[in-house]
């Protein structure tokens, strides 16, 4: 039918033929309309020569087929063709070439369906019918057959157009056949006069990374950076810092920081992180040191995270610990300069071990280096007291910390219980539990479990208090979570990735929603298991019963947070889309997850309010400077933002496939979506 209809357009005489025009006259217009690239008027054209009994030549069907083609009208091109064979004219190479080129967009049949034409015409593929052939192939993603076709013109002696030989060191590259894409690159440009794009290095430069292929990535960073001088976008560059991470590359990590700089891309925390996984892996642990002291300088407080490898290469062996120790006193004595977040390593370490006298040592020596312990410091040597039994230590570090004027928190609190309940004489364990309460922290369920255990070990009445307080707090025996039969560990190695929750928070506009939907989807592409949770559908029904005043907010995100953590345990990557203004209600979304041991990334979505307003794709931010809506964010109610997110998108400076590599690169460096 749609052939049919194709057909009577261009065969249509309903034209008025009063202006009499000549032959010469209409094939310019038709040949006009055809290079402008507007298809109805070339066609019109052609049905004014029928009407006026002028058949088109060769190259007025040329012309229009070329049309076809480049709009990939599979139906016009084969009316079109039809009509050329009407006439009795030969179809040239040129004729196949768009004939084909026009069945990129449609099922394999179409294109072998042209190539039989082709076939009975008696046309031998010259460069153009191999090149709109290869964009067929590229267009259904089938690399094996554009492959092919690359070796049956290799074999012939054809070069490719270069346009093409990028389509499928692209196609390659995506697919994830890193190597395979590299050499056709390198083939494609020992065979051509010209070099391939940019884009086709950097497509290759990612899929190694993605791949973790380091010689391919150290291959294509010289070829993107020193050859071609091109700076990869932020996703590109963190994809590239984890494979320099995962394989010990510190070289490369470096040169890929300094590529950041240039490109204006504020350093961040987890840049860093991978340096130092670098320096870790090829065993350069007084670099790694040094790093954290070149993240103060620039101003980025390291986090637990970034320490993870340097800890990791240090605490299973005392001689290891030993010789870090001396490291530190080495970059101490040089002026390099030494931070707390090095010493804290050290004590981790040494409580692992169960050295707490080393712990010890290290704190004392805190001043030595010009440092002053925080509470992370305290944190850890309350554990290593706690291993030790030894309470008296633990009341004076308690001191000591209120000296400093550090304020407990619920971490220190907690401690302190459990230390005390490893004693005979537990009383003071019910002291801090008042004082935890008394400063408006809710004993957690485990605090709880450790009092009833040690009061139910020696037959203690208050376990009939603490079973109450528990009731109170709806901890309630009679309401028990039920772990089910199948471990995290069983779910990763059958999913092949880990559950995580990423947390998008940013103003209304700022591409939250846009990003997650484009993130679900490259995960998807990948075969992860990932749901995206979206502020607007989840009020479609979980939370329809909520407004928008600051309590029904705080409720919403609350709920969200309890879903998006049982998605997360079952291992499923879940990304939220939320404006989650206030910080409290983001932290006790991240609290939620930390209390069951549960990843969260919280991405800042960071847009200017006058950018956002911009935008404005539902009109909000109109109605609300006219008041038409109350407390909206970021005009008549606040927008906390986040202090320290795991990745922070600019979304006024970056293009959405960059903000997806970024989050996509963290995923990968973390270990969430093992390739």
């Amino acid at each position: 039918m749609f052939l049919r209809a194709a057909r009577r357009l261009l065969h249509s005489s309903s034209v008025s033929r009063n202006a009499r025009p000549t032959s010469t006259d209409l094939t310019a217009k038709v040949m006009a309309a055809a290079n402008s690239g507007h298809f109805a008027e070339a066609l019109q054209g052609a049905a004014r020569m029928k009407a006026a009994q002028i058949p088109p030549d060769m190259s007025t069907y040329n012309a229009l087929m070329s049309l076809a083609g480049h709009h990939a009208s599979w139906l016009f091109s084969w009316a079109i063709f039809d009509d050329i064979l009407k006439f009795g004219l030969q179809p040239s190479p040129t004729t196949f070439a768009h004939l084909v080129d026009a069945q990129r967009d449609r099922p394999s049949v179409n294109l072998w369906s042209a190539l039989d034409e082709m076939a009975l015409a008696g046309v031998k593929p010259n460069v153009p019918i191999y090149s709109a052939i290869i964009n067929c192939m590229v267009a259904q993603g089938n690399v094996e057959m554009a492959l092919r076709v690359v070796v049956s013109m290799r074999r012939q002696g054809i070069i490719p157009e270069i346009s093409t030989a990028q389509d499928v060191v692209i196609l390659a590259a995506e697919t994830g056949y890193s190597r395979l894409a590299i050499e056709l690159a390198t083939y494609f440009e020992d065979m051509a006069i010209r070099q391939l794009e940019g884009n086709a290095w950097i497509s290759c430069l990612f899929s190694s990374a993605r791949n973790l292929y380091v010689d391919g990535v150290l291959a294509c960073w010289a070829k993107v950076i020193n050859d071609l001088n091109v700076l990869p976008d932020e996703g590109v560059c963190l994809a590239v810092l984890n494979t320099a991470a995962r394989h010990g590359f510190p070289d490369l990590a470096s040169e890929v920081l300094r590529v950041l700089q240039l490109s204006d891309i504020d350093w961040q925390e987890y840049h860093f992180a991978a340096l130092i996984e670098a320096f870790c892996r090829n065993n350069q642990i007084k670099e790694a040191f040094a790093t954290l002291h070149i993240m103060r300088s620039n101003g980025i407080t390291p986090i637990d995270n970034t320490t993870t490898y340097i800890y990791e290469s240090i605490k299973h062996d005392v001689d290891k610990l030993d010789i870090a120790w001396s490291l530190i006193d080495e970059l101490h004595a040089s002026g390099d300069g030494v931070t707390t977040d090095a010493l804290k390593v050290i004590i981790k370490a040494s409580v692992f071990l169960g050295d707490l006298q080393r712990a010890i040592g290290v704190y004392k020596a805190f001043s030595d280096y010009g440092c002053e312990p925080d509470l992370e410091t305290f944190r850890l040597l309350l554990q290593g007291c706690i291993a030790a039994h030894h309470r008296q230590l633990g009341d004076h570090l308690l001191s000591e910390m209120k000296q400093f004027k550090i304020k407990p928190d619920e971490g220190i609190y907690e401690n302190m219980i459990l230390l005390c309940l490893t004693q005979d004489v537990f009383e003071d364990a019910f002291f801090y539990l008042e004082e935890m309460k008394a400063a408006g922290y809710v004993p957690a369920r485990k605090t709880y479990e450790a009092l009833a255990g040690k009061c139910s070990s020696i037959n203690d009445p208050r376990v009939d208090m603490i079973l109450q307080e528990m009731r109170e707090y709806e901890m309630a025996t009679n309401i028990v979570f039920h772990p089910g039969s199948v471990s995290s560990l069983e779910r990763t190695e059958l999913l092949n990735q880990k559950g995580v929750t990423i947390w998008l928070t940013g103003l209304s506009a700022s591409g939250k929603s846009t990003i997650a939907c484009a993130l679900e989807q490259h995960l998807l592409h990948l075969h992860k298991f990932t749901y995206r949770l979206d502020g607007d559908n989840v009020r479609f029904g979980l939370n329809k019963d909520l407004g928008f005043d600051e309590r029904s907010r705080n409720e919403n995100i609350r709920r969200i947070g309890e879903v998006a953590k049982l998605f997360t345990d079952a291992g499923c990557i879940t990304i939220t889309a939320f404006i989650s203004p206030y910080r409290t209600d983001r932290d006790l979304a991240r609290d939620l997850h930390n209390q069951a041991s549960l990843p969260f990334i919280e991405v800042f979505v960071d847009a200017p309010l006058q950018v956002v307003e911009a935008r404005d794709p539902k009109g909000l931010y109109k109605k609300a400077r006219a008041g038409e809506i109350k407390e909206f964010t970021g005009v008549s109610a606040p927008y906390e933002a986040p202090s320290s997110p795991e990745i922070h998108i600019k979304t006024d400076q970056v293009e959405l496939t960059e903000a997806v590599r970024m989050i996509t690169a963290y995923l990968d460096r973390h270990g969430y979506i093992p390739s």
